[in-house]
């Protein structure tokens, strides 16, 4: 998604959250900056991108430290991003193992967002596995 070009010209910002278990489970950390780089040369006025790594079980500096459900409902994420989640035009995408999918999704539901159907609707998901 993040190597779409419709995706940096249409959004005014971009959030990747990206939770895994432990810090060596950040394999895509660099791409991504790279990624980031290459379409903000690209597009006249490019997305606002921030990323954001999230560690659930060890400590690392600049990460976030919890499941993301709950870095959702405790304000934690809307707090490091500077932005509040907003069912009228936030959109969210999902991907990673089913139960972060499931419990994230949830979640958000409970935060007014609705899953997208047919072009209407705030979360899409994609199981990974």
């Amino acid at each position: 998604m993040l190597q779409d070009l419709p995706t940096w010209q249409n959004y005014e910002r971009i959030i990747l959250a990206y939770s895994v278990r432990t810090q060596s489970e950040l394999a895509y950390a660099e791409r991504i900056e790279e990624i980031a780089e290459q379409f903000s040369e690209l597009v006249d006025n490019p997305a606002k991108f921030t990323f954001v790594p999230i560690v659930t079980r060890e400590s690392m500096d600049g990460a976030l430290n919890a499941r993301l459900p709950k870095l959702l409902t405790e304000g934690e994420l809307e707090k490091r991003v500077g932005l509040k989640l907003d069912p009228d035009s936030s959109h969210v995408m999902l991907c990673g193992n089913p139960q972060m999918v499931e419990d994230t999704k949830e979640t958000l539901k409970e935060m007014g967002l609705t899953m997208n159907r047919r072009g209407e609707g705030n979360i899409a998901v994609e199981n990974y596995w």
